[in-house]
């Protein structure tokens, strides 16, 4: 059985390893409840300063679709690729993961009863 293609897999090698990058609903979720703020705050975030644990944890998170890997795992990729190429990595592939966004097209939607409203 052929695996289906992600929306928004990014592939990129380090050293002799192939990796793929892919935010999916449920590497977004893992990011949000890791980073206790929304994917939109992360999304702009990765244009300032962003703090390199931050940075380790959102790559992680692209990882973890494919590879079974730890944050401190990922930080050794990291240190592999460079953090400049990282945050090139991440920028592309969460451009592909949301491409209504990246190209300004993106409109919001209300909330449905119950979800992203306090109770």
């Amino acid at each position: 059985m052929n695996r289906m293609s992600l929306k928004g897999e990014v592939g990129f090698t380090a050293g002799d390893m192939a990796y793929t990058l892919a935010y999916t609903i449920n590497a977004l979720c893992v990011l949000e409840d890791r980073l206790g703020v929304g994917v939109a705050e992360i999304g702009a975030q990765m244009g300032q300063n962003m703090r390199i644990s931050t940075l380790r944890t959102v790559f992680w998170a692209g990882l973890i679709a494919h590879h079974n890997l730890t944050e401190e795992q990922a930080g050794d990729i990291i240190t592999q690729v460079g953090t400049a190429e990282t945050a090139q990595l991440i920028a592309k592939a969460f451009s592909a993961a949301f491409p209504e966004a990246a190209k300004g097209t993106a409109r919001p939607q209300k909330a449905a009863a119950g979800i992203g409203t306090p109770s």
